[in-house]
Order: C-alpha cells, then sequence, then structure tokens
C-alpha cells in the first residue's frame, strides 16, 4: 500500500481533520512519500487557515516534520483486563496506567475503549502485567488502522 493511499484512508476519518499539519513545498524532495504533502488535496475548500510546515522545515537533506502513515493493531479497551486483576493489584494498575497515560480522564478514555492504544502503549500495559503474574491477558477489541 502506498502512501497516498494511506493517507486517503487516514483522511476517511473526520477526525483526520482537527489540527492536521499541511505542507505545501512542491519542491520537497520527500513530499512525494510524505503524509503531511500528500493530505493538501484533502484539505477542505471551506479551510482557509490552520496549521502549515515551512518550507524552510526541509534542510540537510531532511524535513523536521517528515511523517509517513503505516497500518497498526489498534488495542481498544482494557475491561477485560481490569476483570483479570485480582483485587490487591487494582489500585496499583490504576495509578501506573494513570501516570503513563497523563491523567485520569485520558486513563477512562483508554479503559472504555474510546481511544485506541497504539503498540508501544499496549506493550506497556501487558508489561505491568506480566510483571504482576498475569499473562495471556488481551485488550477488548483490536482494529487495523492507519495512524503515525
Amino acid at each position: 500500500m502506498t502512501q497516498a493511499d494511506l493517507v486517503r484512508l487516514y483522511f476517511n476519518k473526520e477526525s483526520a481533520y482537527n489540527s492536521w499539519d499541511y505542507c505545501f513545498n512542491q519542491q520537497c524532495p520527500l513530499a512525494q512519500e510524505c503524509a503531511h504533502y500528500l493530505s493538501v488535496t484533502y484539505k477542505k475548500p471551506e479551510q482557509t487557515k490552520g496549521y502549515a510546515i515551512y518550507p524552510d522545515a526541509y534542510h540537510d537533506n531532511k524535513c523536521e516534520h517528515f511523517l509517513q502513515l503505516q497500518m497498526m493493531k489498534m488495542a481498544y479497551g482494557f475491561m477485560n483486563i481490569l476483570e483479570e486483576l485480582k483485587r490487591k493489584d487494582e489500585a496499583s494498575f490504576r495509578v501506573h496506567m494513570t501516570s503513563y497515560f497523563g491523567s485520569k480522564t485520558s486513563y477512562y478514555r483508554y479503559k472504555l475503549g474510546q481511544t485506541g492504544l497504539v503498540p508501544e502503549q499496549q506493550q506497556y500495559v501487558l508489561k505491568w502485567c506480566q510483571q504482576h503474574g498475569y499473562t495471556n491477558m488481551r485488550f477488548d477489541r483490536y482494529v487495523e488502522e492507519v495512524n503515525y
């Protein structure tokens, strides 16, 4: 699947438009592989201002904001994991995950499956479980999605 295909799939999600950085630098040698440049064709015509990447971001044969999308196995929700935890481990799990995710609000969004966990986050949660003697833990659901 090409980068252009992944950008198209990503922009099929309505949420993709919120605070997205567009790049209009046609002279950039990385343009045809960069999601920021390829996404310009999906910019809504009524959007006349917003976030942009300036041409001088490309220097020394690289761009500070070069981005490639990829297919990822996202995990949603960890109610199944919580059901498997012993009561004595629940508070520790909640404290560690709240700290890792940055806030109680974020913790609950991940817990309830409102926000997907990228592979690195999944590994963190599962590693905590393994360190506390839990094996074969699974998230509530998994979805292949375009992400970065």
